[in-house]
């Protein structure tokens, strides 16, 4: 993929999907609210994705969280990996991800 065509999956959709799947990571007890997270940094170059969330609250304990994350395009679909850690620990949480962009 050229860093043109990376770009044709909408930002606001690329940021809603990542939103959802981190706001939801780990929840275990009743359903969290819906929350709306921030993409601080995306960078997108010759098929990769890399970014960082703002620093956004844990559902459950309200602990300040951390949130790096990067992926591969190809197609319609970005998938990757993520590094989420609490406040000023250096032991972090780690998974996947996958968004698919949906046709009209």
């Amino acid at each position: 993929m050229t860093h043109r065509s990376a770009r044709a999956l909408s930002q606001r959709d690329f940021a809603h999907a990542l939103s959802s799947l981190f706001s939801s990571r780990g929840a275990r007890r009743a359903a969290p609210r819906p929350a709306v997270l921030t993409i601080n940094f995306v960078r997108v170059a010759e098929g990769r994705v890399s970014g960082t969330l703002a620093p956004y609250a844990d559902p459950e304990t309200g602990v300040q969280l951390f949130t790096s994350f990067a992926g591969q395009l190809r197609g319609d679909v970005i998938e990757g990996t993520y590094s989420t850690r609490a406040g000023r620990s250096v032991d972090s949480q780690t998974g996947e991800w996958k968004v698919t962009r949906r046709k009209p």
